[in-house]
């Protein structure tokens, strides 16, 4: 476990059913295993990317027309607002706005345009609202 995971991984399992992941999400992890240096750190990564697929085994959400039109809806609202998006987290905000869901990060900054629960406090913070 990583340090400070802990609060994350109950939450996680608390929610079990109510979870997915996008193929972006599992192509920065991906990334994140090719350029770390042959080793045991990387072994590990890649057994844990291995767990993961199994873990969201049919709840593996992928960039369709749905999400296409969203990010299209997305990137008109952050153009709007004078509020520019990340790419990827764009990307997967609008998979995750197709599908009716909510993301789950700490991140403040980069789904911006999602509704996002902060797994390491429990709070849910609205799409637009950073903090």
């Amino acid at each position: 476990m990583l340090d400070g995971a802990q609060p994350v991984e109950q939450w996680l399992d608390q929610h079990r059913d109510q979870v997915a992941i996008s193929t972006l999400t599992l192509a920065e992890l991906k990334q994140g295993i090719e350029i770390k240096p042959e080793g045991k750190s990387r072994r590990k990564l890649e057994r844990d990317y291995r767990f993961i697929l199994d873990d969201f085994d049919g709840a593996i959400w992928c960039f369709d027309e749905g999400a296409a039109a969203e990010w299209g809806r997305l990137i008109g609202e952050a153009y709007s607002k004078k509020h520019p998006v990340p790419v990827i987290d764009s990307l997967i905000c609008a998979i995750t706005r197709s599908m009716g869901a909510k993301i789950v990060s700490s991140d403040k900054k980069g789904f911006i345009g999602c509704t996002r629960v902060d797994p390491w406090s429990g709070l849910e913070y609205p799409a637009w609202q950073s903090a």
